[in-house]
Formats: C-alpha cells, structure tokens, sequence
C-alpha cells in the first residue's frame, strides 16, 4: 500500500523532513502487519525551506553572499546557482527571516528587506540572468523597497533621497521613486518571485492586517502601516506605470512580491505550483492509497495556497483521499469543506483511548505528538483501504 506524506514545516517546532520521518516511524511502528510504501517528501511553498528544497532536486552550487538581517546586522547568507549557471535562486527568509530575529527585536516599523536585496545583487553580480525570489517568512513590511534600494532603487522622503534603507515606518512619507539606475542593474536580468497565500498588497485581507501584527507591528503601527502601503502603491504607480495591486501574491512577505512586481517587472509564481512541479508530485501520487498533508497550523491563510491546499487540489484530482493534520487548527468548517477526509489537530483532537503508547512519552513532546496521530491515523485509515 502506497503512503505519501507531504509536509511543510512546523515553524518553531519541526522541519518538514523531521516531521515527514515521524510520520514515516510512526506508520512503521503501528502498521508493521501492513506491507506499506511510504514516500515522505518535505516541501516549501516559496518560504524558508524553499532554497534547500530546490537544491536537493535539481542541484547546483550554493554560494554565500555577505549581507545584512532585517535589522542591518552583518551575516552570511547564502544563494543558488543553478547548474548551467544563468538561473539563480534566492530566499528572503535566509537574510530577511522572522526567526532570524528574538521575540523582543521583531519591529516591523524598524525592519528592512535591504539584505535580501544585497543576496539578489550578489546573484547578478555573478552572472545569473534568471532569478527566482522565494518569498515568505519575513521579519519585514516595507512593499520590497529595502531590496530594491540594494539594487539601485532612489526613494526620496519628504522630498529628499533617502540614504539609509527604507524601513516599514517610513512608507507613508515617499514621495517618489527613480528607477534609472535599478533598471541599468537589472537589464538583461528576468525575475521572478514566488509567493505562499494570495494576499494583496493592501486591504482588510492585505500584507499588513493579516501578518504584521506577528511582526511586532502595535495597533497604532497597523493604521500607520496600512497608509503607508496605499501611498507607495501610488507612488509605484506613478513611476513606472504599474500598480502592485494588479499582481498576484502582491501581499507576500509585506509586501516585497508587490514591489517587486511594480518597480523591478518580476513575474509573480505560485510557490506550492511551482514546488510540485518541480518533484512531478503528480506521477510521485499515482497509485496511491492515502496523502498526508499538513503544517504547524492550519487556517484560512491554508486555503489561500499554502503547501496542504496545493497538495489537497493535485491529490483530489487524483482521486487520493487526502489527511490534513497540524499542531493548531482554526476555520475547520472550511478546511473540512475543501474535501480533506480527516482534519486533525496533533494536541487536541481524541486519539482512541484504547491505544497504548510507551511508557514515559511526553505528550508535549512535537515528534511523540506526531507519533500518536500517525498511529491513529494508521489504524483510522489505512486499515479500512
């Protein structure tokens, strides 16, 4: 019987390979009476993870760039070069990334995308003329504009050139943007960027009202965030023509898919799409039995294209039956409503009280958790195929 489990990461608690290795241990321990093919495969959706992921697949050579956090702070970083040495890849979350930052540092109104600008740059500089952007995971909502400055963006503030990288508490005060010297640095130069959920750039479902609050954004900064993000947006189009609300995922990693879009000509990419078809996930679940799907938690920011809502929409086209689990699940009604067979919650969901479980397992222990809802799963699932 064929198993594919597919995960995104567990952020703060599990990579998506150990969590596809609990998964894998824990059918293996329960269903050992079963002959089982389980195919464990860790996925990204255009966040961190992602660089990793499309570097075990499809090869290349990382190279490390010198760059800078979302709070200036020196570090090394490193990009993609792909094999035949034009495309390139880079990841935001690697320089740019809110786990890079302690829980007392994340101020969105202080936090820039400058380093990630500076790994792009770099990738330029070392003559890669295809660059795709992994979005996602971001410390940052500044629209991009910290990225675009390493890249030869002019923003001028108040009516002055800004000489310092823009920030998330300075959108609401450009006036204007020159784009010469960006487009001298990436002429002959295809971008692109992948985004996770398909959120706008601004709004009541927008880059700053869905994820900056996480970010460390007030109740003040929201408004102030907001007002920023429609005026650039203004802005943006009145420089170049191009409005960052015409372009999909324009919201991602605040904001820097829409920047990116409008002011560099990048062309925006599904990431679970892309994702998937870079594994050729579709021939991966021919045959199969049942997929398990999941992440750290599940909402509607899951349905907007997260990796169970890409996987959910290949596997149902497939006609395999599809498990959602992850570790906080909200808006079950809709998730169940997708087509999930099970949607589970690891911490709350009733597990049959007539398993056993070896002695001493610590049930706030992430792998025993995925361990117990992978023998329920076993014996909820794949004993009744």
């Amino acid at each position: 019987m064929k198993l594919v489990v597919a995960f995104d990461s567990w952020k703060g608690c599990l990579t998506a390979g150990q969590a596809g290795r609990a998964a894998s241990d824990g059918f293996a321990s329960t269903c050992s009476d079963y002959l089982l093919d389980v195919s464990v495969l860790p996925l990204a959706d255009g966040g961190e993870g992602t660089l990793r992921f499309i570097s075990s697949h499809i090869g290349g050579k990382m190279c490390p760039v010198d760059a800078h956090d979302a709070l200036m702070r020196p570090l090394t970083a490193p990009f993609l070069m792909c094999r035949d040495g034009k495309p390139a890849v880079v990841e935001l979350a690697s320089t740019c990334g809110l786990t890079l930052l302690q829980p007392d540092e994340r101020n969105v109104m202080q936090t820039t995308t400058y380093g990630f600008g500076e790994q792009i740059a770099a990738a330029v500089a070392a003559g890669a003329t295809d660059v795709t952007c992994a979005l996602g995971g971001s410390a940052t909502n500044d629209a991009g504009l910290g990225a675009l400055q390493a890249l030869g963006l002019q923003i001028y503030m108040d009516g002055e050139l800004l000489l310092r990288p823009v920030t998330g508490a300075d959108l609401d005060r450009i006036t204007r943007f020159d784009t010469s010297a960006l487009q001298e640095k990436l002429q002959g130069v295809t971008l692109r960027y992948l985004y996770d959920a398909r959120i706008p750039f601004y709004g009541e479902q927008g880059a700053v009202n869905l994820y900056a609050a996480q970010k460390g954004a007030s109740i003040s900064d929201l408004s102030l965030l907001e007002d920023g993000m429609e005026n650039v947006a203004v802005k943006m189009n009145d420089a170049v023509g191009r409005n960052p609300e015409d372009f999909a995922g324009a919201g991602a990693a605040g904001g820097t898919g829409g920047g990116l879009a409008a002011l560099a000509g990048a062309e925006p990419l599904h990431g679970i799409e892309y994702v998937l078809d870079t594994i050729n996930f579709n021939n991966i679940i021919k045959g199969a039995a049942l997929v398990i799907t999941g992440e750290g938690k599940a909402d509607a920011q899951t349905r907007q294209g997260k990796v169970p809502d890409g996987v959910l929409r290949r596997a149902k086209a497939a006609g395999v039956p599809v498990v959602l689990m992850a570790g906080q699940i909200e808006d079950r009604e809709q998730l169940e409503a997708d087509g999930y067979s099970r949607v589970i919650n690891i911490n709350e969901d009733q597990l049959n009280p007539s398993m056993d479980f070896p002695a001493g397992d610590n049930p706030l222990d992430p792998v025993t958790a995925l361990h117990r809802i992978f023998y329920a799963a076993a014996l909820l699932n794949v004993r009744n195929q």
